[in-house]
């Protein structure tokens, strides 16, 4: 089913609309109850059609909440239902991707994994091949338990963690942080790691929305 175009502050140009539409979304860490996901999925003007559930945080692992969330999303009608992974860098990249997929209700239960690279998560060490490496074995076992995957980042996290040279996620969807601009503009203002375009961005940092859901961002989404 299609996705309804955006309106108001996420309004198309007329060039873009005949080709695509933008949805909005949040991704959340905390869970998401029955009333929430109802309340999201509802909200005149600021409804989502997509949700991101942390599934795996670093160090402390899988997150019992991200199926929760899912499962809410879905019975919300939240049509688009991806999970988030922070890597724990120094545990193998396959046994975390699998313990994440599996946590998350596994790979038919959400549409996309999603990789953080983050500068500020524990583990990374200087920029270079080695990190480049990781994102690599991250995306190589995503595809072996058939789950679509992407890389969410910026491009200041991106060149502080995996160099400047590292093209290990082109190919791959692009979820890129820039926040306190348009949600509907997704061209990157400067290309990195060989994009030149991201499909979902975050443009509004944590806060508490309207419906009471403590949300890791606000976020916008393209979708053919």
């Amino acid at each position: 089913m299609r996705l309804a175009t955006i309106a108001a502050c996420l309004a198309l140009t007329a060039s873009t609309a005949a080709a695509e539409s933008v949805a909005l979304g949040g991704d959340v860490s905390r869970g998401l109850s029955p009333s929430q996901a109802t309340c999201s999925a509802a909200s005149y003007g600021t409804s989502w059609q997509f949700v991101v559930a942390q599934s795996y945080n670093g160090t402390e692992g899988v997150n019992p909440a991200a199926p929760v969330t899912l499962a809410n999303a879905k019975a919300a009608g939240i049509e688009v239902r991806d999970i988030l992974h922070r890597p724990a860098v120094g545990k193998a990249p396959f046994y975390q991707v699998k313990d994440g997929i599996a946590a998350a209700g596994g790979a038919k239960n959400f549409s996309t994994i999603w990789f953080s690279v983050d500068k500020a998560d524990h583990g990374w060490g200087p920029p270079g091949q080695a990190n480049c490496n990781v994102v690599k074995l991250l995306l190589f076992a995503a595809g072996y338990f058939q789950a679509p995957s992407g890389i969410r980042t910026t491009r200041d996290d991106w060149l502080a963690t995996a160099g400047p040279n590292c093209t290990a996620g082109k190919g791959h969807a692009l979820w890129f942080v820039e926040h306190a601009t348009s949600g509907n503009n997704f061209t990157l203002r400067a290309p990195f790691g060989g994009w030149t375009e991201g499909i979902a961005k975050q443009y509004e940092g944590r806060h508490i929305t309207p419906c009471g859901v403590d949300a890791e961002g606000s976020d916008s989404r393209r979708f053919a």
